[in-house]
């Protein structure tokens, strides 16, 4: 019976329109339809020929056909679900189980006829289908047709007059046994559809459960990793001197041999300690650059609120940058009003994030020109800063990335620009707190321009 009802649920879930299977609700209500409309197409054929049986023979030939075009428009309940829905097809339905009910007890004996039970079955079948309002409505519609039949006719002269049935014993019967058999296979089916839709929702929780599980366990990777981060970004930061300490003594000792070496005439061994004071450099600069990052991580940087000369530090800055320019062949240019006094902001991180905007500009470009431009904003309440070359620019899919820690536009090993990849994220992350914005603007091949805006007290 199980293998049997499944088979019936499976057919029954094939009928349904694409449309109506997307809701389990839906669905279920659907297939229940579709199973009452062929049930009563399926029990409409032989009552047809037990009532040409049965009744006169002026009347068996009327009610035979009838019951067999009772079965024909209840097959219609499945085109007319595919294309108005299931709540043309349960109306369809309940008016035609209506229509029948009201002619079976005209013709079958009125009140007293086994068919009046016909309008609880309509009240059940539009409630489980349809809901609650439904099943009030037709329960209250077939009340309606029992009373109306009652006080229109005398029940004994219809029977005797009108159906002249041979057996009616045995018509009486044989209608109570096929509304409880039909009463029966719908229960049969509601119930199937019931436990199938509470195995697909068990299922659909089990595996929600699973997401809530894996959600859970990401949190906590996330909250570890976040966890691990900030240690990682407070020791950085409480090394900051012990790390720096050590180098600025080497490299103090190195200046020192690398005089002494020079004065000497030892040319070729101050040229190895050269090397060794550069590399010493580099290596202090991406020291300071990681443990700038790490102190923004773990919030221990503090900021300076100072006015100064920015048309001075911007002169400084060129300066500083004119031997590496010409030696690129690049056109090293700053526009800068006279007298451009800030207030609010912080020199040593405005300077730091300028020193990396036009190093990054003049190690990118060769044979061009990078211009620093510096102008009061449109309110007059802060300041612009814009770096801009003709370079090689930057693809439009690596400007979202650029400003990441460790990540640059040429990842692989043997990329042509040396580079940490830290620059830029410091250089943003400075902006932000000082209350402003780093944001850029590049085309591959003709350059790129980095605009710096900060807010002024």
């Amino acid at each position: 019976m199980v293998v049997i009802g499944q088979r019936i649920i499976a057919a029954l879930e094939r009928r349904v329109p694409e449309v109506l299977r997307g809701d389990l609700d839906t669905r279920r209500r659907s297939m229940m339809a579709l199973g009452v409309a062929y049930t009563i197409a399926g029990f409409c054929v032989p009552l047809a020929g037990l009532i040409f049986v049965l009744v006169g023979h002026d009347d068996r030939l009327i009610g035979s056909i009838n019951t067999l075009l009772t079965a024909g428009l209840a097959l219609a309940t499945g085109p007319l679900l595919r294309r108005a829905g299931l709540v043309w097809a349960t109306s369809w339905l309940a008016a035609l189980l209506f229509a029948g009910a009201v002619y079976a007890l005209y013709m079958g004996g009125g009140v007293l006829s086994a068919f009046v039970q016909l309008f609880a079955v309509i009240a059940v079948l539009t409630t489980m289908i349809a809901g609650r309002n439904a099943g009030i409505v037709w329960a209250g519609l077939g009340v309606a047709a029992v009373l109306t039949i009652y006080l229109t006719g005398d029940t004994q002269e219809l029977i005797g007059d009108l159906l002249r049935i041979r057996n009616p014993d045995l018509l009486a019967a044989s209608t109570a046994i096929t509304i409880i058999v039909v009463l029966t296979i719908f229960a049969v089916l509601s119930e199937a559809t019931k436990r199938d839709a509470i195995v697909q929702i068990a299922a659909a929780t089990r595996r929600l459960e699973t997401l809530v599980q894996e959600e859970q366990r990401a949190r906590d990777l996330a909250s570890e990793a976040v966890a691990a981060n900030a240690a990682k970004s407070a020791f950085l930061a409480t090394m900051s001197h012990e790390l720096r300490t050590p180098l600025n003594i080497i490299l103090g000792y190195s200046e020192l041999a690398l005089e002494h070496l020079e004065a000497r005439g030892d040319d070729d061994t101050a040229e190895d300690l050269r090397r060794v004071h550069d590399a010493g450099k580099h290596l202090l600069g991406l020291i300071s650059d990681v443990l700038d990052l790490s102190r923004i991580e773990a919030d221990r940087l503090e900021l300076a609120h100072e006015a100064f000369d920015l048309d001075a530090m911007i002169r400084e800055v060129r300066l500083g940058f004119l031997p590496l320019a010409l030696r690129n062949e690049d056109e090293l240019l700053s526009e800068v009003p006279p007298g451009l006094v800030v207030a609010g902001l912080d020199h040593t991180r405005v300077r730091q994030v300028l020193l990396n905007l036009v190093s990054n500009a003049i190690k990118f470009t060769r044979g061009g020109q990078v211009r620093i431009t510096a102008r009061r904003s449109d309110d007059e309440r802060g300041v612009e800063i814009e770096v801009r070359d003709t370079g090689i620019g930057i693809p439009a899919d690596k400007l979202a990335v650029i400003f990441l820690p460790f990540t640059q536009v040429d990842p692989t090993t043997t990329r042509r620009y040396e580079g940490s990849g830290l620059g830029l994220a410091i250089s943003r992350r400075l902006c932000e707190l000082m209350g402003g914005s780093l944001s850029v603007a590049s085309t591959p091949g003709r350059g790129s321009s980095f605009t710096l805006r900060l807010p002024c007290s």
